[in-house]
C-alpha cells in the first residue's frame, strides 16, 4: 500500500478489467465498446502479498462498480 509495509493489517486490492474473447463464450457478453465481446472477471488480492484471494466471473458488460457484486467478491475473500 503505497509502498509502505502495514504491520497488523490486511490491505484488499480489487480489479475489474474487462477481457475480450475471439467468439461468444459462456457468461460472455457484450464489452464497453462496440463490436467487442468478452467477460469482466472481478478480482481481489491482497496487496501485501499479492496473493489472488477471491475472484467472480462476470458478463463484459457488467460495471466495476456493481455495489452487490464488490460486497460478494470482499465477502468471499475474507
Amino acid at each position: 500500500m503505497d509502498g509502505r509495509l502495514l504491520e497488523g493489517w490486511t490491505a484488499l486490492d480489487s480489479e475489474a478489467t474487462p477481457v475480450a474473447s475471439a467468439s461468444e463464450k459462456e457468461s460472455g457478453a457484450g464489452a464497453y465498446e462496440k463490436g467487442v465481446f468478452g467477460l469482466c472477471p472481478l478480482l481481489v488480492y491482497c496487496d501485501s502479498t499479492g496473493e489472488l484471494l477471491a475472484q467472480m466471473l462476470r458478463p463484459g458488460d457488467a460495471g466495476c462498480n456493481d455495489t452487490e457484486a464488490n460486497i460478494e467478491i470482499f465477502r468471499q475473500a475474507v
